[in-house]
């Protein structure tokens, strides 16, 4: 995906990916990237067998977008209005 998007972006246009913030993850498996058990906490009872999903430190995200032709993308995080703790992380990024 990464690399076919420069060939598909408009002229001045930014690649947007929105992930879970690290917080989402205990202390010791923000360090490194890899695969994750996935959950459907906070689901109903009709949502069973989560698949796994990769996770990816903020370097690791950076170091993918810039390994595709993109400069250094400016990271949001989104917060919860109930709590004001980081709901996910947006990297938004145009050509390099």
């Amino acid at each position: 995906l990464f690399a076919a998007v420069p060939a598909r972006l408009n002229p001045g246009g930014h690649f947007i990916v929105q992930t879970l913030h690290p917080t989402a993850q205990r202390d010791s498996e923000r360090e490194s990237d890899g695969w994750r058990e996935g959950s459907w906490q906070g689901f109903s009872a009709a949502f069973r067998n989560p698949p796994p999903w990769y996770y990816r430190t903020q370097t690791s995200w950076i170091a993918l977008f810039e390994s595709n032709g993109f400069a250094r993308p400016r990271i949001e995080e989104p917060a919860l209005p109930t709590t004001g703790q980081p709901a996910s992380q947006l990297f938004i990024a145009r050509l390099a």
